[in-house]
């Protein structure tokens, strides 16, 4: 554990954007830096201690089912174990540090997104080097060997020659799983069986227009619309099931910019839904700024906002129950902060930064 204060101030054009922070917001941020620092931060942006646990390779965590337990993705495992990717189970013990309690291989290369099943029964991941889905079962919180979904297809880019899922979940009924597949241009929807994981053969494939890299997913909260941020043509594709046949078609897709043509290379990365479903966000990691869209509901939305990020390449995001919008950008080693208001429909950026190198993922405590 290596205590201490990681938090300083940035100037700030408008200082009275600071009477809108509240209490304390205490969350876990991961690093993925390939040096010693890697691993979980727990953070508080009122100044307090930083504790700090390592977990090399880190670069995805998940909560599990009791809060205690942590799942995350390694892109490389220890010399002693094997030199693919896999996955790590953490247990947070209570003065908020974090220890290993297993690390297991899952036969794929590049795991970078996971998620359990609604049942907590298996742990899936996204494998993007080798282009495959890991399925693992889970006894007693422990993963155990997995079996692979194989995909197969490639794009018109030349990121695009092969297949490389970048995201899995599910949907908000636990009914199917979702895989976005950057090198295809797909989201493939797998249909979960309880007990048992997910049929291997798709039973829906959507499709994106050529080069735009579906990187990752949110759902509505009906279930019935979803909102996918393209990663390699800074773009949002809203898809709209049908309620006769189950089958989801596209609706509409818009740009994560305000002038596309005008701006230095960009990839969009995290996307993330309000709890009520009427506005998302969106990180643009190059553009270094944070989209905001207001939702119709019938899978139409509008961007209505793009604003600074705080920071270089947005990479995640997590929205306090107090409208606090907290942004990992890896390549500035910070954690920046936006104020959210739903009712005037503004996104405002705030002076607090914490540091927390090459931060990759935000998890609220």
């Amino acid at each position: 554990m290596l205590p201490g204060k990681h938090k300083w101030t940035v100037a700030f054009l408008f200082p009275v954007l600071a009477l809108l922070t509240g209490c304390a917001t205490q969350y876990y941020a991961v690093s993925n830096s390939p040096g010693e620092d890697s691993g979980i931060y727990r953070m508080k942006d009122d100044g307090g201690d930083t504790f700090f646990s390592s977990v090399p390779a880190l670069n995805y965590l998940i909560q599990g089912p009791n809060g205690k337990l942590f799942y995350g993705t390694l892109n490389k495992l220890p010399d002693s174990i094997g030199k693919e990717g896999g996955v790590v189970l953490l247990r947070k013990n209570s003065d908020d540090t974090f220890e290993i309690v297993r690390i297991a291989p899952n036969s794929s290369v590049g795991p970078c997104h996971l998620t359990l099943s609604p049942d907590g029964r298996y742990l899936y991941t996204a494998n993007y080097g080798s282009g495959t889905i890991s399925e693992m079962p889970v006894i007693y919180g422990i993963p155990r060997i997995a079996s692979l979904i194989y995909l197969s297809g490639n794009g018109k880019t030349k990121r695009q020659t092969e297949p490389h899922p970048h995201f899995v979940g599910f949907d908000p009924a636990g009914t199917a799983l979702f895989v976005t597949d950057l090198g295809t241009d797909k989201i493939y929807v797998y249909e979960w069986l309880p007990g048992r994981g997910v049929r291997r053969n798709p039973s829906d494939v959507l499709k994106l227009h050529p080069g735009a890299g579906p990187r990752h997913l949110v759902f509505a909260p009906d279930g019935n619309v979803l909102y996918v941020a393209n990663e390699l043509d800074s773009t949002v594709t809203s898809f709209k099931r049908d309620n006769m046949n189950g089958k989801w078609n596209p609706v509409l897709t818009r740009s994560t910019l305000t002038m596309p043509g005008n701006t230095p290379k960009n990839f969009p990365g995290a996307i993330l839904i309000t709890p009520d479903g009427r506005f998302f966000f969106v990180t643009n990691r190059g553009h270094n700024s944070i989209a905001l869209f207001e939702t119709a509901g019938d899978g139409r939305f509008n961007l209505l906002q793009v604003v600074p990020s705080g920071g270089d390449f947005p990479s995640d995001m997590a929205l306090t129950p107090g409208g606090r919008l907290l942004v990992a950008n890896m390549k500035s080693g910070t954690v920046s902060h936006l104020q959210f208001d739903p009712h005037k429909k503004l996104l405002m950026l705030l002076p607090e930064t914490e540091k927390v190198p090459r931060a990759a993922r935000i998890i609220l405590k």
